[in-house]
């Protein structure tokens, strides 16, 4: 007796290409550090930060000389500062002589690295802190996106220094480098971050004086 239950077919599968993504249009060179003050590929978290009159004219400052936008002034003049700081008490020299390392290789980097070597997004960000963008408002209390591994740090250290937060923020606005934002380009030109690249300048100036 035949069976009446036939064979299922086969499921028939075809590949089908995706479409290609439109083409992207001009930027707005000026909005987008203003609206993502942060490195490319970063999931920053807010740290709010309060301001005494002092630290709002040192921001602004620091900010209108730097050409970039107050909230991205910010982070990278504390950070550069701790960082300095940092340095300065592990290799066993000055403050002073590290700014002036780190300033000198800035001076001296090599911006034309192969582009196969950057992310598209380091390259464009690059770009943009190369670029003048307006400093934007500096209430008396503003956020700070800053990944969470910098917003630990900062926050550890001050507890190490034995002050409240505010205080030591601050503190290292008062001694921010000038040149902060230099750094940073340096830094994405090489495709690395800010810490990377502080240190490894500072190594390299370190191991110049003990040749």
């Amino acid at each position: 007796m035949t069976s009446s239950t036939s064979t299922p077919a086969a499921p028939h599968l075809r590949v089908v290409a995706a479409p290609l993504p439109p083409t992207l249009g001009p930027v707005a060179l000026e909005a987008t550090l203003s609206s993502a003050p942060f490195r490319p590929g970063e999931l920053p978290v807010i740290t709010w930060i309060a301001f005494d009159g002092v630290s709002q004219e040192r921001v602004a400052e620091g900010a209108t000389a730097a050409r970039v936008p107050a909230e991205l002034w910010l982070r990278l003049a504390i950070e550069s500062s701790r960082l300095a700081e940092e340095i300065a008490t592990r290799c066993g020299r000055t403050r002073l002589w590290i700014v002036d390392a780190l300033d000198s290789a800035a001076a001296s980097a090599e911006h034309t690295i192969d582009d196969e070597l950057r992310t598209d997004g380091l390259v464009r960000y690059s770009a943009l802190l190369r670029r003048p963008h307006p400093i934007g408002q500096i209430p008396g209390r503003m956020p700070a996106r800053l990944p969470e591994e910098m917003a630990g740090g900062w926050r550890r250290a001050a507890t190490h220094a034995g002050v409240t937060f505010e205080r030591w923020l601050g503190e290292r606005l008062e001694s921010a480098p000038s040149r902060c934002v230099e750094w940073e380009i340096a830094a994405a030109d090489s495709c690395q971050t800010l810490a990377e690249w502080t240190y490894a300048a500072s190594l390299r100036a370190l191991a110049t004086t003990m040749a």
